[in-house]
C-alpha cells in the first residue's frame, strides 16, 4: 500500500507497519531515501540518506512530506538489526531530538538560507568541530542552502538545522541570503559517485548526449540489500550472473551514458585482486541502489553495504 503524508504521520504508518507481527515489513520512500524493515512488530533496520541505525530512523520521524510505500516482504532470511533498540526506545529518542529541534528553529526562518562565516582563525588557533557537525558545515560553506546542505551531506534537514543553530550560537557564522531551490543531486543518486571522465568530446562537428550516442561512464554504487530476495528467487530472468539495479537509479545512469544498457562489468574499487564480473543487468524497484548474488559477492570479496565499480557496456 501506499500512503501520503499529507494525510498520514509518519509515527501512524510506523504503527500500521508494527500490527503485521507475523510478517517482515519494509516501510520505504524514494524521496528522501528511506527504508525501514520491521520484524516481529518491532523496527529492525533503517537506512535514510548516508544515515544508518538509530539516527536514519529519528530522522524518519521528522519527515512530514512525500509519499511512504508499506509492503509486506516473505523472506527466507533473517534481516540484521542495526537498531538495537525497541519503538519506545527509539520513539524516546525521537522526542529528545525534537525538543532540541525546536529550540534550535528559533533561530532560523527558513532552511533556503545560506550561512556566512564570520570567524578567522590564525595559524596558532584551532576550532573543535564534532565530526558530524564538520560533514554538515562542510557543505554549507560551499554556499549550499540549509537544505542543499542536507541532501549533500546525506543527513535529514533538522541535523543540519540544529548544527547551523549551535554555530550561530557561538557566533562564528551568521545567516546569509536565500537562495532559491535547486537540485544538488537527487536521494536516489546520493552516495552514487561517477567514476572516471567521459569521453564525449562536445566540439562543432563532433557528437554530443543529444545524438544518442554511447558514452562511457563508471558509476560507483552500494550494495544496499541482503542478496536472498523473495521477488526475484522464482524469477529466470535472475541468477548468479545478474546485476540488480534502482528502477530510478538505472534511468538516471542510462541518461548520463545517453543509452540504455543490459550488461556491465562489475568490481570492488577497494580490491585490485578482485577480477571485474560482466553481469547481466535486471531493473527492480525493490533495491535502493544495487544488488548481487552471494556468489558474486564472494567472487568480487564485497558485502552488504560494501561498494561495488559499475561500468554499463553498450548493447
Amino acid at each position: 500500500m501506499k500512503a501520503s503524508l499529507s494525510e498520514f504521520s509518519m509515527a501512524e504508518l510506523m504503527g500500521l507497519a508494527m500490527r503485521a507481527k507475523d510478517k517482515v515489513v519494509m516501510l520505504k520512500m524514494v524521496e528522501p531515501s528511506l527504508t525501514v524493515f520491521f520484524e516481529g512488530g518491532e523496527p529492525v533496520f533503517a537506512v535514510y540518506r548516508k544515515l544508518r541505525g538509530p539516527e536514519a530512523f529519528v530522522a524518519a520521524m521528522f519527515v512530514t512530506e512525500g509519499e511512504v510505500e508499506i509492503t509486506p516482504v516473505a523472506t527466507e532470511c533473517t534481516i540484521r538489526n542495526n537498531l538495537n533498540a525497541s519503538f519506545e526506545e527509539l520513539l524516546a529518542r525521537y522526542n529528545t531530538e525534537q525538543a532540541a529541534f525546536l529550540e534550535a528553529s528559533a533561530f532560523i526562518d527558513s532552511v533556503d538560507r545560506t550561512v556566512e562565516p564570520m570567524v578567522i582563525l590564525s595559524r596558532t588557533q584551532t576550532f573543535c568541530i564534532p565530526n558530524k557537525q564538520w560533514n554538515v558545515m562542510t557543505s554549507l560553506l560551499k554556499g549550499l542552502s540549509l537544505r542543499e546542505a542536507a541532501l549533500d551531506a546525506g543527513v535529514a534537514e533538522y541535523m543540519v538545522i540544529e548544527t547551523v543553530a549551535d554555530f550561530l550560537r557561538l557566533g562564528v557564522i551568521s545567516l546569509g541570503s536565500y537562495r532559491e531551490e535547486s537540485v544538488v543531486a537527487t536521494d536516489s543518486l546520493a552516495g552514487v559517485g561517477v567514476v572516471g571522465e567521459c569521453n564525449l568530446v562536445e566540439e562543432e562537428g563532433e557528437p554530443t548526449s543529444s545524438d544518442n550516442h554511447w558514452v562511457e561512464k563508471e558509476f560507483e554504487l552500494t550494495v544496499t540489500m541482503l542478496p536472498i530476495i523473495s521477488d526475484f528467487v522464482d524469477n529466470p530472468e535472475i541468477d548468479d550472473d545478474t546485476i540488480v539495479i534502482n528502477t530510478d537509479l538505472f534511468a538516471l545512469m542510462t541518461q548520463q551514458c545517453a543509452a540504455s544498457f543490459s550488461r556491465c562489468l562489475v568490481g570492488n574499487p577497494n580490491n585490485e585482486s578482485a577480477n571485474p564480473i560482466l553481469m547481466k543487468v535486471y531493473v527492480h524497484s525493490a533495491v535502493d541502489q544495487t544488488a548481487v548474488s552471494t556468489a558474486a559477492l564472494f567472487r568480487l570479496k564485497v558485502w552488504s553495504g560494501s561498494k561495488i565499480s559499475v561500468k554499463p557496456l553498450p548493447d
